[in-house]
């Protein structure tokens, strides 16, 4: 849970600071689910779709150029082949 805790804390620092609008929070993970309790997993889903985070389900973190402000992500074969964010 600790990794869904800096999304929703960067979201709120974002809306506080002023620039939500120039933003875009995106969560990244290897998993197929938000969540592995159904019930719980589609209230979190609520919560992202509320707060417009963008998630990506089957994405593996593999490098991260800091300097350039991108990371690098292999993406598992069902899902779309983007491997890059900004």
């Amino acid at each position: 849970m600790r990794h869904k805790k800096i999304m929703y804390l960067a979201d709120d620092h974002f809306k506080k600071a002023g620039v939500k609008s120039k933003t875009k929070v995106v969560f990244a993970t290897s998993g197929d689910s938000i969540f592995p309790v159904p019930e719980i997993a589609k209230t979190l889903m609520e919560v992202v779709d509320r707060k417009e985070i963008n998630i990506r389900f089957s994405w593996e973190l593999k490098k991260i150029e800091s300097d350039k402000q991108i990371a690098w992500f292999t993406v598992s074969p069902d899902q779309k082949n983007t491997t890059l964010l900004r």
